[in-house]
């Protein structure tokens, strides 16, 4: 009897722990089926969230932009107001140069507001520069193409929605300039500053904006000139600016190429050195001089097509110096000639010869065409030429 009495107080014991581990029991898998999920579910959003910006990135680094705008949105499912991804989904539509992509961005751009940390606010308005440009030109294009067709109302009003964009584009650029002035007094440096590496890229911007505008009004030579001037006047701070980069990278370069002099090459004393990082020097070297001569040839451009041949030659001639490959600037400067007052017709044939040679005389193309025919009646042009002059 005894012996049961002490039982019953164990046995009541080892019952009420068995409820109560049956009573955690439940309340785990309780734990599991109200929280449990829901951890995993966070974790796999910032998987898919990783894997869908590592797969932008990948195409935004091979310029693939339409597709990088699209795992840039699948990104932004999982994290909406990541704010690096949405500039990087503004910015790959921009670069996309798709004009309804270009409406979303500017859409984008606007609905980020103003951000807290300046570098994201410098990306976010020179993104916004950009993407002002781009419809400048979309709208520039569809204007000429609907003038073309005698639709001449449509196109005015293109003309101005291009004014407008080209405008807008300045302020934007503009803004950049500024961020890094104000930057620079502050004494912040880059790569904190992040629009010191920005603004060279801003003058390019406002440079193309001025071009925009001067092609609206050739019959105001003082409007014309006075955009034309700025245009210049910003790409040579580009310039200067992309020179001293050249300069700066040329030397590094150079450093990696020199090998030891008391040892051969090869030989277990010798520098080895790196083919990808002398690439990647002469790459950057290769896209300072490829973006200083494309808007140079803008310039160039606009300036034959408000009949300013002179300096049309003279810009044309800079740009050969400077990018000897870019042979379309030859017939360029070629037609330039022809066009002067009075004609140089000797330069001309000169000019379009030497882009001829750029060209596959294998293919009968209709550029090639085109050059033959004007090479034949610029030097019947400048034989009769000469026979005035002997007259």
């Amino acid at each position: 009897m005894a012996r049961t009495g002490l039982l019953t107080p164990v046995r009541a014991l080892a019952g009420f722990l068995a409820a109560g581990f049956c009573a955690m029991g439940i309340l785990g898998g309780c734990h599991g089926v109200l929280f449990g999920d829901k951890t995993s579910q966070r974790d796999r959003d910032l998987n898919n969230f990783a894997e869908a910006r590592s797969r932008a990135a990948t195409y935004y680094d091979g310029k693939d932009y339409v597709r990088a705008a699209l795992q840039y949105k699948e990104a932004l499912k999982y994290r909406p107001k990541h704010v690096s991804t949405r500039l990087g989904y503004a910015y790959s539509l921009t670069y996309s140069n798709v004009p309804s992509n270009l409406m979303i961005a500017e859409q984008e751009f606007k609905a980020m507001g103003k951000l807290k940390k300046v570098q994201n606010e410098v990306k976010r308005t020179y993104g916004m520069g950009l993407n002002a440009r781009g419809l400048a030109v979309q709208y520039d294009r569809r204007a000429r193409m609907k003038s073309k067709r005698g639709l001449q109302d449509e196109s005015q009003r293109d003309q101005k929605a291009s004014h407008k964009k080209a405008e807008a584009g300045l302020r934007y650029f503009g803004q950049v300039i500024e961020f890094d002035r104000t930057l620079a007094g502050k004494k912040i440096l880059a790569p904190m500053r992040v629009s010191a590496s920005l603004t060279p890229d801003a003058h390019v911007g406002m440079a193309h904006c001025e071009i925009l505008l001067a092609k609206f009004d050739p019959e105001h030579p003082a409007e014309l000139s006075r955009h034309l001037s700025r245009a210049r006047a910003h790409i040579l701070k580009f310039a200067k600016v992309a020179e001293q980069a050249r300069r700066f990278w040329k030397k590094r370069r150079e450093r990696l190429l020199v090998t030891d002099p008391l040892h051969e090459e090869g030989s277990p004393g010798a520098k080895t050195i790196d083919p990808r990082e002398a690439n990647r020097y002469s790459a950057r070297i290769f896209s300072t001089i490829r973006q200083e001569s494309e808007i140079r040839t803008a310039l160039l451009l606009t300036l034959l097509y408000v009949n300013r041949y002179r300096d049309g030659i003279d810009e044309a001639t800079t740009i050969l110096e400077l990018d000897p490959e870019r042979h379309e600037v030859l017939m360029l400067r070629g037609n330039a000639y022809a066009y002067l007052k009075p004609p140089n017709y000797k330069k001309a044939v000169r000019d379009l010869k030497a882009y001829r040679k750029t060209r596959d005389l294998t293919r009968l193309t209709e550029d090639l065409i085109t050059v033959n025919l004007r090479i034949k009646r610029f030097e019947d042009l400048e034989k009769k030429q000469a026979k005035k002059r002997a007259g």
